[in-house]
């Protein structure tokens, strides 16, 4: 994992529950699905980072983002509530390690897409993908759920789902969906990602936007080079941060170093 020790303040808004049948609150989301994400930035080293993310599903719309960055959110919403200072909040964050920041609105006919790329907020939206999805006989159990293979290609990479219509929620984590129930877990060939299924619940909160006014639209492809470039040079789009030290696991200073970066979307 890659720290950058550059402040970044980005807060969710905190919202209370509303009646769902409310013309003029938000979406309620009354599933949470909680999955396990590892991931790899160099193909050539062992082990993966890990991250956890909420899938939270009301009617028609859900919301994937990173449960990490959901705690971090939290308590800088509090500690800033009781006036602490913002350097003080960022020392104290340290403790729930990095998250990805990237937050995902699903609908059935378009993806939202947000993210926060050293100090820029940048968005997208596209239509959602029709996966074409090849179901397979392949069969295997998930957390005691009965599931089917389904394979798919999508942003460059061989995909493969594992779905059960025990869950019959069409949706899944990151952006798959268009499957026949809820996909428990899924990988593209090479396995340098895998989100699984760890738990779920019943839920009654809103479902917030993928951004805010202080983000900037953005084609996805110029998305995609842009990050890119962020993970690999430390390159800052908005140019403003001028230096910033970057660091590995160890605490070495490895700025200015090109670092490794596998994307989960090819451009």
């Amino acid at each position: 994992m890659i720290v950058r020790t550059f402040l970044i303040i980005f807060l969710f808004a905190i919202i209370s529950c509303r009646d769902p049948a409310s013309q003029d609150g938000p979406v309620i989301a009354t599933n949470r699905f909680q999955y396990i994400c590892k991931y790899k930035r160099d193909s050539l080293k062992e082990g993966y980072h890990n991250d956890l993310f909420f899938l939270d599903r009301g009617a028609n719309t859900s919301l994937f983002y990173s449960r990490i960055e959901y705690l971090k959110d939290s308590a800088k919403t509090a500690m800033l509530a009781a006036g602490e200072n913002v350097y003080v909040i960022h020392e104290e964050l340290r403790v729930y390690g990095y998250g990805n920041k990237i937050v995902i609105v699903k609908t059935p006919d378009e993806i939202v897409f947000s993210d926060l790329l050293v100090t820029s907020r940048f968005y997208y939206k596209e239509p959602t993908p029709d996966f074409q999805w090849s179901l397979k006989q392949d069969t295997c159990s998930i957390l005691g759920y009965p599931c089917q293979k389904a394979v798919c290609q999508y942003g460059g990479r061989v995909w493969t789902a594992w779905f059960t219509t025990h869950i019959p929620i069409s949706d899944g984590p990151y952006k798959f969906s268009g499957l026949p129930g809820l996909i428990l877990k899924i990988s593209d060939e090479d396995q340098f990602f895998i989100f699984e299924l760890s738990g779920m619940e019943d839920c009654c909160v809103p479902l917030l936007q993928a951004y805010g006014h202080n983000y900037d639209k953005i084609d996805k492809k110029r998305y995609l080079q842009i990050d890119y470039r962020v993970w690999t040079e430390n390159f800052d789009p908005s140019g403003n941060v001028k230096s910033f030290r970057v660091t590995d696991e160890q605490g070495r200073d490895i700025t200015g170093i090109k670092t490794p970066y596998i994307p989960i979307e090819l451009y």
